[in-house]
């Protein structure tokens, strides 16, 4: 594991952070406690970009044949065909570009619709929320049994008033992670 402390300047958010330097602790965890992190981004992020463009020209052509020294250009590839402006003194922009066009959606199965009148789908609504109603109801009362367990056999208070504090953080994360929007549920967890 790798932990990245950005709070280096300060003394860092781990126990173990040293200003500057690279750690290992003894079970393998390296710890990087950088204080110049912001001036190491821009030469990493060229690093990377030109890396990615690196493997874009090899899979242009060197690297399609599998012959050492023969270099030829891969036109079945979608995306190498249609970067290519000329090709053997050949204008290919605009008319050779092939435009993209996505894989046609699968077929949808026949469906056999059946209409319901009006009192089957009320019947059915009701059916739907009393099963829901009795759901909710058995689980809270399963909690209202759980927590009147845990007090009766709590050793003190403090057990107590650590089981509160639990529920109302696990309650508050839980109206966190929900208001926000679905992409960024996994960075608040």
């Amino acid at each position: 594991s790798v932990l990245v402390d950005l709070a280096a300047a300060n003394g860092g958010n781990v126990a173990q952070t040293e200003a500057n330097k690279v750690l290992s602790t003894a079970n393998g965890v390296t710890i990087i406690g950088y204080t110049d992190l912001p001036s190491r981004l821009a030469s990493t992020s060229s690093t990377l970009f030109g890396n990615n463009v690196a493997k874009f020209l090899l899979s242009i052509g060197p690297q399609t044949t599998k012959e050492k020294g023969i270099f030829q250009i891969d036109m079945e590839d979608d995306a190498v065909q249609n970067m290519l402006i000329a090709y053997d003194g050949e204008a290919r922009w605009p008319d050779k570009i092939t435009p993209f066009s996505p894989p046609p959606p699968p077929p949808k199965a026949a469906d056999d619709t059946v209409e319901l009148s009006e009192e089957e789908l009320l019947l059915a609504a009701n059916e739907q929320q009393k099963a829901g109603f009795i759901r909710n109801a058995g689980i809270a009362s399963a909690a209202s049994f759980a927590l009147l367990a845990f007090g009766f056999n709590a050793g003190s208070s403090d057990d107590v008033s650590l089981l509160a504090t639990f529920a109302l953080a696990g309650l508050a994360g839980y109206q966190v992670v929900w208001g926000v929007a679905p992409a960024l549920h996994s960075p608040l967890m």
